[in-house]
C-alpha cells in the first residue's frame, strides 16, 4: 500500500511538472508575439516620422505655407529675411548676394540685428531659463559671420553696441541665477575674448525709458561723462562740455581734439579741457558731423562746410553738405544739380536733380528717370539697366531721402503684364530674382 502511494504521488508530480512547463512555454510564446507586435508598431511609427520629415524637407517653403514678412538688405550685400508660417510664428534666414540661403529659415533664431563690421548679433532662447524660474522669455546673444556661421556662440544677456573696429560691447550672464546686479558690461573682440570692463559711473551714454544706451563711435566708446579711446583710457569731459548724457552727442572727437559748437561759436579743446582754438562759425542750432574717414583726416562738417580744427575750409557746400558714407552730397548753387565727393574730397559724380531718383549713390551708379521707367547708370554715363527691364520709378523699397549709403541689394517693383511684381535686385551684379521665387 505504501509502495503504491509513492508511485501514485510520483506520477501526479511528473504530470503536474509537464503541465506547468507547457503553460510556461505557451505564455512565453504569447509574450514574444506581443513584444514583436509592439516592436513592429514602434518601427512603423518611427518610419512614418522619418517619412514625414523627408516629405517636409522635400516641400518648398511655399508648399509648407511660409510667407515673407520682411526683407532687410544689408550694407555688406546680404539680406536678412523674416518669414511667417501658417501658425503666424516668425522664422529668420539670411540670403547671400546670389539670393541663396546661407542661413536657412529657422525659428531657433528669435531676433537678428543688422550686420556691422562683418558680424550680426543673433538671439536664441536661453536654455537656462527654467533654472532661473523666470516668467518672461529670456534670450542669450551671440554673433554670426558673413557666411552665416556662429563666430561667437550665444552667451550674452544683451548686446549694448554692435561690432565696430573689430570690437563690440555686451552684457554678461553671471551664474545660473543671472542676477542683473552681477552683470558686467564688457568689450569683446571677434573671437569673443574679453578686452575691457566698463566701470560705473562711466558706462552709459544716456538712459531713455529705462533703456541704457552706449555709443560706439568711430574708435571711441562714448559715455554720459566722456569717452574711452581705443586704448580704453577714459577722458572725463564734464568740466567743459555741456549737454552730456542727452539723446545726441554735442561734440565730435577729431584726432586728439574735441570740437564743440556753442552759442557764440565753435571751440576746439584738448582731451583734458585746454582751449586751443575758437572758430567763428556755429551757434545754438549748429551741429557738427563727421565720419571715421573724415575724422582720421582731422576733418568735420559744420554749417555746410568741411573744415579742420584750425578753421581752414577744405570744401564749401553753401547750399548743403550731407554725409552719406562713403560719399559727401553737395547741392550746387544752381539748385538743379548735386555733386558727389568721396571722403578724400575728390569729385566723383555730377547729377541732374530733375532726373535723379533718390538721394544717394550705389557705389559708382545711381538711378535716373527714363521716359517711362527707371534706369541704372554709372557716374561715367554707362547705362547698366535700361527701361526695357520695366523697373518702376516709384517702386523702390528704400528711403529715397536717407542720408546713409545705399545697400547693394534693394527691392524694386517691375511691371509685368500690367501687374506690379516685387523683385530683389543686386545693383553690383545686376542679378534679379522674384521675391515669391525665394519660397520655391
Amino acid at each position: 500500500m505504501k509502495t503504491i502511494s509513492i508511485k501514485f504521488f510520483a506520477i501526479i508530480m511528473i504530470s503536474l511538472f509537464i503541465a506547468l512547463t507547457g503553460c510556461s512555454q505557451e505564455d512565453e510564446s504569447q509574450n514574444n508575439d506581443i513584444e514583436k507586435d509592439e516592436m513592429e508598431s514602434v518601427n512603423e511609427t518611427e518610419t512614418n516620422e522619418v517619412t514625414e520629415e523627408i516629405e517636409e524637407e522635400s516641400l518648398s517653403l511655399l508648399e509648407q505655407g511660409f510667407t515673407i514678412d520682411d526683407l532687410n538688405p544689408q550694407q555688406n550685400g546680404l539680406v536678412i529675411v523674416t518669414l511667417m508660417d501658417l501658425n503666424e510664428e516668425y522664422y529668420y534666414g539670411v540670403l547671400d548676394g546670389n539670393f541663396q540661403w546661407i542661413v536657412e529659415p529657422t525659428n531657433t533664431i528669435l531676433e537678428i540685428k543688422d550686420y556691422n563690421d562683418g558680424m550680426a548679433a543673433v538671439a536664441i532662447s536661453d536654455p537656462n531659463q527654467m533654472a532661473r524660474d523666470m516668467m518672461d522669455e529670456y534670450v542669450i546673444w551671440g554673433f554670426i559671420n558673413e557666411m552665416g556661421e556662429w563666430q561667437i556662440e550665444p552667451q550674452y544677456r544683451e548686446v549694448k553696441a554692435d561690432f565696430r573696429n573689430s570690437q563690440a560691447i555686451v552684457s554678461t550672464v553671471e551664474g545660473v541665477e543671472d542676477a542683473p546686479e552681477n552683470a558686467r558690461d564688457i568689450v569683446i573682440d571677434k573671437n569673443g575674448e574679453e578686452r575691457f570692463v566698463l566701470q560705473e559711473p562711466y558706462d552709459y551714454y544716456y538712459v531713455e525709458n529705462d533703456f541704457e544706451y552706449i555709443n560706439y563711435y568711430n574708435k571711441n566708446i562714448v559715455t554720459a561723462d566722456g569717452f574711452y579711446n581705443a586704448d580704453f583710457e577714459f577722458f572725463n569731459l564734464r568740466g567743459f562740455i555741456e549737454d552730456l548724457g542727452s539723446t545726441f552727442m554735442p561734440y565730435e572727437i577729431i584726432g586728439d581734439h574735441i570740437v564743440y559748437s556753442q552759442y557764440d561759436g565753435t571751440s576746439v579743446y584738448t582731451f583734458t579741457g585746454e582751449l586751443v582754438n575758437t572758430i567763428a562759425i556755429g551757434g545754438d542750432s549748429s551741429t557738427i558731423y563727421t565720419t571715421e574717414e573724415l575724422a582720421n583726416q582731422g576733418l568735420f562738417s559744420l554749417e555746410n562746410k568741411i573744415m579742420d580744427v584750425n578753421g581752414k575750409v577744405h570744401l564749401d557746400g553753401e547750399n548743403g553738405v550731407y554725409l552719406e558714407d562713403p560719399y559727401l552730397r553737395i547741392y550746387n548753387s544752381d539748385g538743379g544739380s548735386k555733386a558727389f565727393y568721396n571722403m578724400n574730397l575728390e569729385a566723383v559724380a555730377q547729377v541732374n536733380e530733375e532726373n535723379f531718383i533718390g538721394s544717394t549713390l550705389f557705389n559708382d551708379r545711381f538711378w535716373v528717370q527714363g521716359e517711362n521707367f527707371a534706369k541704372l547708370v554709372t557716374v561715367d554715363g554707362e547705362v547698366l539697366i535700361d527701361e526695357d527691364q520695366h523697373i518702376m520709378t516709384n517702386g523702390f523699397y528704400y528711403d529715397q531721402e536717407m542720408e546713409t549709403s545705399a545697400t547693394p541689394i534693394l527691392e524694386v517693383q517691375v511691371e509685368e503684364s500690367a501687374a506690379e511684381v516685387d523683385y530683389l535686385l543686386n545693383t553690383e551684379t545686376l542679378q534679379m530674382v522674384k521675391v515669391d521665387d525665394l519660397l520655391n
